[in-house]
């Protein structure tokens, strides 16, 4: 570690799992996310890296981890530039005028990722906010995934990468919110 790197101190107290599953909603995630689709299998996996970047030694593993989980959970089939998965984030957005933000904070943690994947480092992991930024981020992605996952029902990834593109396209549009 070096002088000026922040250190992050994790309690010892365990996760409040049973009162979490009292909540209809967090307990019906759960059993989603259990399930053998595609949508399920890319949040478990994010879900491990989310575990390494919150128990990382230093600032640039977590963000490196979180970046990983983002990945899995946009990828498609193939490998996707980071461009391409930018325009995922913001099709998970059910609000068009809320996707130009979505993608450029996409953008912003990718690029910190990106630099510490390739031996760089960023000034931004200095910022006391980037990585609890990031970290919401990315909890915020899952949440999305879960509501495309609720309204489109994809069950294979070709299904769920064929939704991204008609997303993309204008083909397939979101259904309206329900109260």
């Amino acid at each position: 570690m070096r002088s000026g790197d922040p250190v992050h101190w994790y309690s010892a107290e365990p996760l409040p799992l049973g009162r979490l599953m009292t909540q209809a909603h967090i307990r019906e995630a759960v059993v989603t996310c259990l399930s053998n689709d595609p949508v399920a299998k890319r949040i478990r996996v994010a879900a491990r890296w989310y575990a390494q970047a919150h128990y990382a030694e230093n600032a640039e593993d977590s963000a490196l981890a979180l970046g990983v989980g983002m990945d899995a959970m946009l990828t498609a089939r193939q490998p996707l530039p980071g461009s391409a998965m930018a325009d995922r984030i913001a099709w998970l957005v059910r609000d068009p005028a809320a996707r130009s933000e979505a993608r450029r904070d996409y953008l912003r943690f990718f690029g910190v990722r990106s630099a510490v994947a390739h031996g760089a480092s960023s000034s931004k992991l200095h910022d006391p906010s980037f990585l609890p930024d990031f970290f919401n981020f990315v909890t915020a992605t899952a949440w999305r995934l879960l509501d495309l996952h609720e309204s489109f029902h994809p069950t294979t990834d070709a299904q769920l990468d064929d939704l991204f593109e008609s997303l993309r396209l204008g083909t397939t549009a979101w259904p309206a919110a329900t109260a």
